[in-house]
């Protein structure tokens, strides 16, 4: 009895650790920990050959340390125990396909649905997946479709059907089995992607590009959907967001040379120019003769205004491809502004003769020829600008002033009028326009354009000292002519205050305090004419009638 006794507990014991084991086991599966749990659950399968819940955890457990031919072994032992458990005709058919067994898979899988006559779904969507695989893309239909039958609230099941039908070429249907699988779960982002990669190959963009982003939302690593949504929008021309896309997919895949080439184009396309020109000398690093990096390197510096920089880019490409209108422009602009002038001259008549219907490239053109003081051909460039825009107002202003450096007054005054009839408040064109008047000795309405500018630079005084300088010299010089000789004064002194080394504006009011007979002051101010312009002879002049009375 004592002995019988003694036997009672111990066998209580046995079972409860090694269904302890068992438990300890599932635990360690879902940490991840495979091999500990393998330890733990050979030891109980070895106490306890039929426990089919041991070898059916033992099975899982080699799948995912890769060890398919022992995980099939485990889940063939359960088959022989107890033929109608799903769960291991399941786990047998993974680790057929682990090795590659297709054939034996779909046996065991079919084996299983014979003898299952209730929950045969996960074995019809393994069957279906397995199928599909193989391109027995009907077969496959069959079996998932009698697994929706089974189950219709599981969405991989409709996941599987809609991979069925997208194989097949039967767009519509596709979308309806991925969106009913979204239906049943919103967040199942493998049917998102799918879903996007129909709609893609449906041409339905918007659609693609929503699923794409949901993707990315729900399903963060998902590079694969960063790159495919970056490539939809830069088809669609959407740069900003093709750049965004694609350089998050760089980040995670830097050796993806088509992508990187597409996000610098579109980074420089949606004028991110320090990106763009990142992306360009990685390009060059690993080919320097890429004639697109070059390109963009050399467009993108000119943006920054990296000018220096910009240049050698333009020489590698000239020797790699053709330069077109916008790389001339911007070539022109770099040479402009490192004072190349010839240079620039040259990249803008070589633009113009290749686009010979731009307008502002014509205004470009004729900018360098004013500098360079070629203002026959610059008077040319500007009547081809306001010729192809007759709104331009700085075309007919730099026309007119071209015109009147080579005494075409009249031109001049024709071209500046034009200007204010399109753009009545522009103070430069009352300026120019008052000069052409004052050439032409149209001295009370040169002086009507004096007080326009007065008028309008009246807002922003420190902006336009000079402007506000010669409008009020000039009223002055009217004035003293008109023998106003107190108004005269007033206006000149106001010019002085904002430009005091005028020594024709110090000339004027010394006339204008003299003929007041403010001899003291008047002495002052003709001392700082000749200070200011020694040989001044009327200066000199008037000094000596003051000094000698």
């Amino acid at each position: 009895m004592l002995r019988y006794r003694l036997t009672i507990p111990v066998l209580f014991v046995s079972v409860s650790l090694w269904g302890q084991q068992v438990d300890q086991a599932r635990e360690l599966l879902k940490q991840g920990k495979a091999n500990d749990a393998i330890v733990r659950l050979r030891q109980s399968v070895q106490q306890d050959q039929e426990n089919i819940e041991a070898w059916l955890l033992l099975a899982q457990a080699y799948l995912q340390v890769g060890k398919a031919d022992s995980a099939g072994i485990a889940a063939q032992r359960v088959i022989e125990e107890e033929d109608t458990t799903t769960e291991a005709y399941l786990l047998a058919a993974k680790a057929a396909v682990e090795q590659k067994n297709f054939a034996g898979a779909i046996a065991l899988l079919r084996k299983g649905l014979s003898v299952r006559k209730i929950n045969t779904a996960p074995l019809n969507l393994h069957l279906g997946t397995i199928l599909l695989a193989k391109d027995s893309v009907d077969a496959a239909i069959v079996a998932l479709t009698l697994a929706k039958e089974s189950n219709p609230n599981d969405p991989a099941i409709y996941e599987g059907l809609g991979d069925a039908y997208f194989r097949r070429g039967v767009n519509g249907m596709a979308i309806m089995q991925y969106e009913k699988a979204l239906e049943l779960d919103s967040t199942r982002a493998s049917s998102q992607y799918k879903l996007a990669k129909v709609f893609l190959k449906d041409r339905r963009y918007n659609d693609a590009a929503r699923m794409y982003l949901h993707v990315i939302q729900r399903d963060p690593q998902n590079y694969a959907a960063y790159q495919e949504v970056g490539k939809l929008y830069y088809s669609a021309k959407q740069y900003a967001n093709a750049a965004k896309y694609l350089s998050m997919y760089i980040e995670h895949v830097p050796t993806a040379n088509e992508e990187t080439a597409m996000a610098m184009e579109a980074l420089f396309l949606s004028k991110q120019y320090e990106q763009a020109l990142v992306f360009a000398q990685r390009v060059l690093q690993r080919e320097p003769q890429s004639i697109k990096a070059n390109r963009i390197a050399a467009n993108a510096l000119v943006e920054l205004q990296r000018y220096n920089e910009a240049l050698p880019h333009f020489t590698n490409l000239t020797k790699l491809d053709s330069l077109r209108v916008d790389d001339l422009k911007r070539l022109g602009k770099a040479y402009a502004e490192t004072k190349q002038d010839s240079l620039a001259a040259l990249s803008y008549e070589l633009a113009v003769k290749l686009d010979p219907k731009d307008a502002d490239l014509y205004g470009d053109l004729g900018a360098i020829l004013m500098r360079t003081k070629n203002y026959s051909r610059a008077i040319w460039a500007f009547e081809q600008r306001y010729t192809l825009d007759p709104s331009a107002v700085s075309a007919y202003i730099n026309y007119g002033i071209s015109n009147m450096a080579l005494a075409r007054w009249d031109t001049a005054r024709v071209a500046l009028r034009k200007a204010l009839e399109l753009r009545p408040q522009f103070l430069t064109s009352h300026l120019y326009l008052a000069k052409c008047l004052l050439a032409l000795d149209s001295l009370h309405q040169a002086k009507e354009e004096y007080l326009k500018v007065i008028e309008l630079a009246d807002s922003a005084r420190e902006k336009h000292k000079n402007e506000l300088a010669e409008a009020h010299g000039i009223i002055g010089f009217t004035l003293l002519l008109d023998k106003k000789y107190p108004q005269a004064e007033e206006q000149l002194t106001i010019s002085i205050r904002y430009k005091t080394d005028n020594p024709q504006t110090h000339l004027w009011l010394a006339q204008a305090l003299a003929l007041q007979n403010k001899r003291e002051e008047a002495k002052r101010e003709y001392k700082m004419c000749l200070k200011l312009d020694p040989k001044n002879k009327d200066a000199q002049k008037g000094l000596e009638i003051l000094e000698a009375q």
